[in-house]
């Protein structure tokens, strides 16, 4: 099972934190998906031989591979239409 979180300035930590904590007991959990909206970025824990590993996936050429699904998402595309306030991304 992969879980997928789309992360906000309130709610950020506690999804990082406590919520992650509370999912991990989750025996079926094996990726574990933070997608930002201020930036193009992704933050994919994958469940790795009984540890939790951290995948960072930065930019429009990145693509994050989501293996407990057997899916490949591509920044462009995710991101598709989106625009960023602080920073011009293609």
């Amino acid at each position: 099972m992969v879980l997928v979180e789309i992360l906000s300035p309130g709610t950020e930590r506690y999804d990082r934190g406590t919520k992650f904590e509370q999912y991990r007991k989750l025996d079926s959990l094996r990726e574990y998906v933070l997608v930002s909206q201020h930036e193009m970025a992704i933050d994919l824990f994958r469940l790795e031989h009984g540890h939790w590993v951290l995948h960072e996936f930065r930019g429009p050429d990145a693509v994050a591979q989501l293996k407990s699904v057997n899916i490949e998402l591509p920044m462009k595309a995710l991101y598709r239409d989106v625009r960023f306030e602080d920073a011009e991304q293609d």
